[in-house]
């Protein structure tokens, strides 16, 4: 009888452990299909994987033709922002992103900077105006001071803004420059010539021009033991008495050009 449960039992542990081991390896079996479903077909499908395309140049394009070209090669578009331009018409994109023709994967989105076209502003009354007054009110309104010239006149004093390139009230785009003129006041009888020996040749010329001077001719002379572009010499001495209009010429340091060794 003892023998007789000892081989049952045997028996049964042997048909158990070899039934263990069939569902085990078909576990193992299983995990390995679904592994490998997973990296072929569904995380394929997921990142899009094998579907990449170079991404089509929609700048300066109109927004619905953009729209259009995009959606035809399997993109999202998203109207990122607009902005003014003076390159780019209004309606028409001014950049996206990505950039375009670069390798992307098609699905995602493709966000694009839209043209408001230019933005125009009315041009602000300079007249008047002291100098720094008349370039900070420009720089309000996004226009670009220009150069400003100085001329004598017998109705503004001195200082003041009396004529501007642009008539006020006109209207043009942002960033414009915008010249005005300053009154360096009455014509005097003559003019007190200024030192501009030393000097930088900019800051020789605003010199010059803020005391109403004429600049001829400016000839450059070679000396490496000055800066580049240093006044060396003026036509006139200092102090010196001269009717309005006189030129003053100028000699101006530059590198040598063929220095020696």
């Amino acid at each position: 009888m003892g023998n007789r449960w000892r081989r049952w039992l045997d028996a049964f542990r042997d048909w158990f452990e070899w039934r263990y081991l069939g569902w085990l390896g078909i576990g193992i079996a299983a995990i390995a299909l679904f592994a490998l479903l997973m990296d072929q077909m569904v995380m394929p499908l997921y990142t899009k994987q094998g579907r990449e395309v170079i991404l089509p140049n929609v700048e300066s394009e109109l927004l619905e033709d953009a729209e259009r070209i995009l959606a035809e090669n399997g993109f999202r578009v998203i109207l990122d922002h607009e902005k003014y331009s003076v390159s780019v018409a209004k309606g028409y994109v001014i950049s996206q992103n990505p950039l375009p023709l670069t390798v992307v994967k098609t699905g995602r989105r493709i966000y694009l900077t839209l043209s408001r076209g230019e933005k125009w502003v009315e041009v602000p009354r300079l007249v008047g105006q002291s100098e720094r007054n008349a370039q900070a009110i420009l720089r309000q309104v996004e226009l670009v001071p220009g150069e400003t010239e100085f001329e004598f006149s017998e109705l503004y004093p001195g200082g003041v803004v009396f004529d501007q390139s642009v008539p006020y009230g006109d209207s043009v785009s942002v960033g414009e420059t915008i010249r005005f003129v300053v009154s360096l006041g009455d014509i005097p009888e003559d003019l007190t010539v200024p030192n501009v020996v030393g000097k930088s040749l900019e800051e020789a010329r605003r010199i010059l021009v803020r005391t109403g001077m004429q600049i001829g001719f400016i000839v450059f002379q070679d000396n490496d033991d000055l800066l580049p572009e240093t006044v060396i010499q003026q036509s006139i001495p200092p102090d010196s008495l001269v009717d309005v209009g006189e030129f003053i010429e100028l000699i101006v340091s530059q590198i040598s050009q063929n220095p020696e060794d």
